[in-house]
């Protein structure tokens, strides 16, 4: 389940019921426990408010940030790439299954990034040329945003002429 999907506000009331109805019947330590998965829900609650959306989509044979087109040449700058997971998961097996056939050594890696991306639940990735690291807000927000950040400032700097 991904991060932004989780519903916290009604976790935390369910733990704060589970504490009101067994108040009695709980030990200082399962109480103690039930309150640290509140405070880390809780903290968890508010990371997700705060967190920046960024949100990448396709049309008109173009990527877009945040509804921000996002030309070839920013992706070149900064290294990563808009892929759609589904289409990489599709071009990697039928790589892996030739690099297979032909017992390439690379093969296994070809399984580990498909294995990688069917983790991932984002429709859209960016996908590292020089790394093969893949980023995703589901899995790597953190980076996955200052990522999206910076393609959005490269962006700019090129429509600006810079």
């Amino acid at each position: 389940m991904a991060l932004r999907e989780i519903d916290w506000e009604n976790g935390i009331v369910g733990i704060d019921k589970v504490l009101d109805l067994l108040n009695n019947e709980l030990s200082d330590e399962a109480r103690a426990g039930l309150n640290a998965i509140k405070v880390e829900m809780e903290e968890k609650a508010l990371l997700v408010e705060q967190t920046i959306h960024f949100t990448i989509s396709y049309k008109d044979y173009s990527y877009y940030i945040n509804d921000v087109e996002i030309p070839d040449e920013a992706m070149d700058r900064v290294c990563y790439s808009v892929i759609e997971r589904d289409d990489e998961i599709s071009e990697l097996r039928r790589l892996a299954c030739e690099a297979h056939s032909l017992g390439r050594a690379d093969a296994s890696l070809m399984d580990d990034d498909v294995e990688e991306l069917m983790g991932i639940e984002d429709d859209y990735v960016l996908s590292s040329g020089a790394t093969n690291e893949y980023l995703s807000f589901t899995n790597t927000y953190e980076v996955f945003n200052a990522k999206c950040q910076e393609l959005l400032t490269v962006t700019k700097y090129i429509k600006e002429g810079k």
